[in-house]
């Protein structure tokens, strides 16, 4: 639940229109699900928020204004990074914002572009998160399996509360130097803003993506 193209506009149509159908979905096969706001989009739009409540679901927090509080996994023009001495002070804002917001105080967080570090976790789990998921399995060539975090280093298990979930479960072979996927690749900016398009194979029938 963020601006609609992550830090480079305020535009929020859909954060507006896009919560109803998703809900008709997922009413319509039984499955709960993690909503996770902006400080900003959830103070700007309380009565999603209130629905996404109302309808059974979890409502967790995506920064303040969906800004980069961690170390880039790529290059990406205009992503303004928060200093770490702030990183504290924004998820402070952030999480009483959502709270402010739902009545509720989130446990659940996922960093913008998977931009996560080892002191965003360290601040997560003092702030009282139990899950964070930001962990890009591509670009760590990692299984995605969950597991408590090592204070020392975010990417390694250690004796943390917080429970990290990995996302972007796509290990195919590949010679890119960061060990990502050619699915991942392809999908992940290129150096100047541009993307990576990922050709389709002959016998591939779904189409372009």
């Amino acid at each position: 639940m963020e601006p609609d193209i992550g830090s480079w506009t305020s535009s929020d149509r859909g954060v507006r229109e896009g919560p109803p159908e998703i809900l008709r979905v997922l009413k319509n096969h039984g499955v709960k699900a993690t909503f996770l706001f902006t400080g900003r989009e959830a103070q700007n739009h309380p009565r999603v928020v209130e629905k996404i409540l109302s309808a059974g679901h979890e409502v967790g927090c995506h920064t303040m204004y969906h800004e980069t509080i961690g170390t880039a996994v790529f290059d990406m023009p205009g992503a303004n990074v928060v200093l770490e001495s702030e990183i504290k002070g924004r998820l402070e804002l952030a999480t009483k914002t959502v709270q402010k917001v739902a009545g509720v105080r989130p446990v659940s967080f996922r960093a913008p572009r998977l931009f996560g570090s080892t002191t965003m976790i360290n601040v997560l789990d003092e702030l009282g998160y139990r899950i964070d998921s930001s962990f890009p399995s591509y670009f760590y060539a990692r299984d995605f399996l969950p597991y408590h975090p090592s204070n020392r280093d975010w990417s390694k298990k250690g004796k943390m509360k917080i429970l990290e979930i990995p996302v972007f479960y796509d290990m195919d072979a590949s010679d890119d130097e960061k060990h990502r996927s050619p699915r991942s690749v392809a999908e992940a900016p290129a150096e100047g803003g541009k993307t990576f398009q990922r050709p389709v194979p002959a016998n591939d029938e779904s189409g372009p993506r």
